[in-house]
């Protein structure tokens, strides 16, 4: 008898003795405020409420589903860091298997500008990003490949995704030459857009007409000859004045700004009119707007 009684005092004083177990276990948290209500990638952000854990790996915060770094917790605060590209949405903080919902946070994204390509110093180098030079860069495309197309003053650029430079085009003298992209001449280039097929397409402005370059850099007269004026036509029947822009719309279709002249035509060069047919886009249209 004496000896259970001791025992059972043994259990009693150990018991004592333990720390109080983590609050949160088993109770479903609950968030009263987070402050600030908005902010950036990185923004630091309270969460008060009660029934979180201490042990911030058994707390998950997300912000629009997107999980959160936690700084510090405690039963009653958490401290996280907004996470990237989380957009607007719903907080909410998980404890175990507990989940609760709180406000809406309002994520506002910021824009960092930096040098793609280019040293700010106006001439003509290929190479790496740093030190690449562009004379009067315009307008800009992009391929299936994620490659860049520049359209520079005489010749068309290419940046690739690492940030270099090459002259996919353009032997660097102002002129009017079809031919191998080393040895063909543009005239202040203007408007570029790419097509599925990687295709280039220059607005040659100083030429009146529209040029096309291939992905090895053979460079032809897509539309246009080259003589001011505007006339409606097929290939280079046709006559634009001063060319300033491209586009592709859903539907493959060009769409032309012409600096001068507004107008609506329809353009359907043979060879071009069968690919496009083959690939069930029908006609090709070009807008004078």
């Amino acid at each position: 008898m004496f000896a259970v009684f001791g025992i059972v005092n043994l259990i009693s004083s150990c018991n004592k003795g333990e720390p109080p177990s983590q609050s949160g276990q088993g109770n479903t948290p609950v968030i009263t405020s987070i402050s600030p209500m908005s902010g950036g990638y990185t923004t630091i952000v309270t969460i008060a409420g009660k029934n979180f854990s201490t042990d911030p790996t058994k707390d998950t915060v997300r912000f629009n589903g997107h999980v959160a770094s936690i700084v510090s917790a405690k039963t009653d605060t958490l401290i996280v860091s907004v996470p990237i590209s989380a957009g607007t949405g719903a907080v909410t903080v998980t404890v175990g298997s507990r989940t609760t919902t709180g406000a809406f946070f309002n994520y506002l994204t910021s824009y960092v500008v930096t040098t793609f390509a280019g040293t700010g110093v106006q001439g003509h180098r290929d190479g790496p990003a740093d030190i690449a030079q562009f004379d009067l860069p315009d307008g800009i495309a992009i391929d299936g490949q994620n490659n860049l197309f520049v359209a520079d003053l005489k010749c068309i650029r290419k940046i690739t995704p690492d940030g270099t430079v090459s002259t996919l085009a353009g032997s660097g003298l102002l002129g009017y030459l079809d031919g191998p992209g080393d040895t063909a001449k543009f005239a202040y280039d203007m408007g570029i857009a790419a097509d599925a097929h990687d295709n280039v397409y220059v607005a040659d402005r100083g030429n009146s007409c529209i040029r096309k370059i291939t992905p090895d850099g053979m460079v032809t007269t897509f539309a246009g000859s080259n003589t001011y004026g505007y006339l409606d036509g097929t290939g280079s029947n046709a006559k634009f004045w001063y060319p300033w822009d491209l586009a592709f719309d859903c539907k493959v279709t060009y769409m032309l700004l012409n600096k001068v002249i507004s107008a609506l035509g329809k353009l359907r060069p043979p060879e071009l009119f069968q690919h496009w047919r083959a690939m069930e886009h029908g006609d090709i249209w070009m807008d004078r707007l």
